[in-house]
């Protein structure tokens, strides 16, 4: 009984979050299945590309924050065994590092905004399968996003005036700091105390600072070299 009321409740929740937006409303029952069975990967390719649905972004952000699923200000893509997530915010560097993965043909983990939540273990997925670069949009094909992943390595990256990019090791407080400091906000209680536990359990991963120097602009391709000894 308790598991029906709880199922219909997020279904509501659902149905009322976006019947504000009657242009772009979709299908309640694509979002509830979403919920049932925790595929949020299918969810992203139904949206619209175009600006108004950057107004659409915080209302699903919300919904998924029910099923205890968060958002963080980042990109990462996956190289061989290890993935890698790039937190920081605007114009720090996090898409071209992506769009230079993407080139290279790695497997993608989002850009932007880039999801986390799980049970037993954290992993990451995408938010909207698409790159932002210079306010231009780059669709890449499904297939060059993984559905979900595990990430090993943590870099806040900055644009520096250094002639050679370089990283330095952060400390596990200064980690946290700078998660919550990108994470995006949910207000509902409960869901917050959740979304702290999982940015604690996150800063445990090896993480560092990132300096994006002057060659970075001429060969994007050596900050893999960099990333892979650390």
């Amino acid at each position: 009984m308790r598991q029906e009321v709880i199922l219909h409740w997020r279904k509501t929740a659902v149905r009322v979050q976006l019947s504000t937006f009657k242009k772009y409303r979709l299908r309640d029952c694509f979002f509830f299945d979403n919920f049932k069975r925790g595929e949020y990967y299918n969810l992203l390719w139904k949206l619209p590309l175009d600006k108004p649905c950057f107004f659409i972004r915080p209302h699903l952000l919300k919904i998924l924050s029910l099923d205890v699923v968060f958002g963080l200000h980042a990109s990462g893509f996956k190289m061989g065994k290890k993935g890698y997530l790039f937190i920081g915010p605007g114009s720090s560097g996090k898409t071209t590092i992506l769009k230079t993965a993407y080139k290279q043909g790695y497997k993608l983990i989002g850009d932007e905004i880039v999801l986390f939540g799980g049970k037993k273990n954290i992993y990451f997925f995408p938010f909207l399968a698409i790159i932002y670069d210079k306010g231009k949009i780059i669709k890449p094909k499904k297939e060059a996003f993984l559905k979900k992943t595990k990430v090993n390595r943590l870099f806040f990256p900055r644009i520096a005036r250094y002639k050679k990019s370089r990283i330095s090791p952060l400390e596990k407080k200064q980690v946290l700091k700078k998660l919550l400091q990108n994470s995006l906000w949910i207000p509902d209680k409960k869901s917050s105390r959740r979304q702290f536990e999982f940015l604690a359990e996150i800063s445990k991963i090896n993480s560092f600072k990132l300096y994006l120097g002057k060659d970075h602009k001429k060969n994007p391709e050596l900050i893999f070299d960099l990333i892979k000894n650390a």
